[in-house]
């Protein structure tokens, strides 16, 4: 029985999740009987394959002295094959609160990151997780319960990459967890069962207590196979999808950078709905690391193909969806934060990816041209200090060259001025009236005329890259 599990899982390690011989592999250890086993099953086939273990466990924090215990059962295992360990800890609660995730999301988030760690302290090529049949039938089931795309219904993959130049990987993936149990009776091994996994507030433990044994019990014994074999067929049509997605990229995505990306609202407009939402849900993972989106929430984002300029959708915390004209904008939420500052003359100001400058300079060196972005005023108009703020609802300002005035959101919607830009446009103002609309139009009560004597350039461009 041993040799079958070794054949096979040799199998899966060359074949399927290509690690070489003498490959440097972390292997992520939670004390739990499949990663115990899989701890084992590496240490043996090394012998052979030489294959370079080091041990990483992460203790979350979430159990008090049992996740201790945990921690030193696991750095005694280590020494035990005398491999080197390391072992990590967080505040998985504080995250939590602080990031407004959930627990599992936050657990998830810092131990990959301290796996990143390790993989670079010890120069690795590979992580290796405990991942089973098992888990992959609960993902598909959390996955469909919770709206996932197609992405999310494919399961876990066996091997995906994890950083730069290093892959992460599952090599018991084709195992169910009665076969790695049968497995460390054979080896006699021992391990510790994770208290959490038996508390049912968790969703991933409501569906393997709860759901699972229900479905298998009243539908179908096998169902977890059934599970596994949909995921591995919808892994094979998300393969093609995915290189679909790929080759329409280029021209939906009009612009990236920054923190936000463009996409354009006529190419994506072009193709199905299916395929509308697998461009969105590959444009939000790739350029803001996010995990899959729900479906709902694809949804809302596509719903703004229909929508007017300005209506908006809100991703998460961090991230929000904006029609503009021609484009649906993806952004983070803080590349529109409010600037409120006192200016005074002969300064230079900082204001995100832009340089704002006001300096009084002699009338014969000013060189008056159609550029929007450098003015000149009437220094003698202006009090000695000034506000720069974003526009607000309800501002009105005199544009050079009209009798009257005019609405600043009015002014910016017939200046074509796209939903993004327009949400954080900067007005310099004294207390009572608007002097400029940064780097689009003065106003003509400050306007230099043939009696002026001192004048004050304005300038507001984009800051010079280092």
């Amino acid at each position: 029985e041993l040799r079958g599990f070794y054949q096979s899982l040799v199998t899966a390690l060359k074949y399927n999740l290509v690690i070489l011989d003498e490959e440097k592999i972390v292997c992520a250890v939670s004390g739990g009987v499949d990663s115990v086993v899989l701890l084992d099953a590496l240490a043996q086939l090394s012998h052979e394959h030489g294959y370079e273990l080091v041990v990483a466990h992460f203790n979350h924090r979430l159990r008090g002295d049992a996740a201790d215990r945990d921690e030193k059962f696991v750095r005694s295992l280590a020494k035990q094959y005398g491999l080197p360990f390391f072992g990590g800890a967080g505040d998985v609660m504080d995250y939590a609160a602080n990031n407004r995730m959930s627990i599992e999301t936050a657990a998830r988030e810092l131990r990959y990151r301290y796996f990143e760690y390790v993989l670079r302290q010890t120069g690795s090529t590979t992580l290796a997780l405990a991942h089973t049949a098992d888990d992959v039938a609960e993902t598909v089931l959390m996955n469909l319960l919770r709206g996932s795309g197609l992405t999310g219904l494919c399961g876990m993959p066996a091997r995906r990459s994890f950083g730069r130049k290093t892959f992460l990987v599952r090599p018991l993936l084709q195992f169910k967890k009665e076969q790695l149990k049968q497995y460390a009776a054979l080896r006699e091994l021992t391990w510790h069962e994770d208290e959490s996994n038996t508390l049912l507030q968790h969703t991933r433990n409501k569906v393997r207590h709860q759901l699972l044994p229900l479905l298998q019990q009243e539908y179908s014994p096998a169902v977890s196979d059934t599970l596994n074999r949909t995921a591995r067929l919808l892994q094979g049509a998300d393969e093609l999808v995915s290189q679909t997605v790929s080759n329409v990229m280029p021209q939906v995505i009009a612009e990236s950078g920054s923190g936000r990306i463009l996409l354009s609202v006529s190419a994506l407009a072009s193709h199905t709905p299916f395929l509308q939402g697998e461009i969105i849900q590959r444009a939000v993972q790739e350029h803001f690391s996010l995990p899959a989106l729900t479906l709902d929430t694809t949804e809302r984002i596509l719903h703004l193909l229909i929508s007017e300029a300005g209506a908006r959708h809100d991703i998460n915390r961090q991230l929000c969806a904006i029609r503009d004209r021609e484009h649906i904008v993806i952004a983070l939420r803080n590349n529109v934060n409010d600037v409120n500052l006192k200016v005074e003359k002969n300064n230079e100001y900082t204001i995100g990816d832009k340089i704002f400058s006001i300096h009084e300079t002699l009338r014969r060196d000013a060189k008056f041209t159609d550029e929007p972005t450098v003015e000149y005023i009437d220094a003698d108009l202006l009090p000695y200090r000034l506000t720069l703020r974003t526009w607000q609802q309800g501002d009105t300002f005199q544009p050079l060259g009209m009798k009257g005035t005019v609405k600043v959101s009015d002014f910016l919607t017939n200046q074509k001025v796209a939903v993004m830009e327009k949400s954080s446009a900067l007005v310099l103002c004294t207390a009572t009236d608007i002097v400029w609309v940064c780097g689009m139009r003065i106003s003509d009560k400050f306007k230099v005329t043939r009696t002026t004597q001192k004048i004050v350039r304005l300038e507001y461009i984009k800051r010079p890259k280092e």
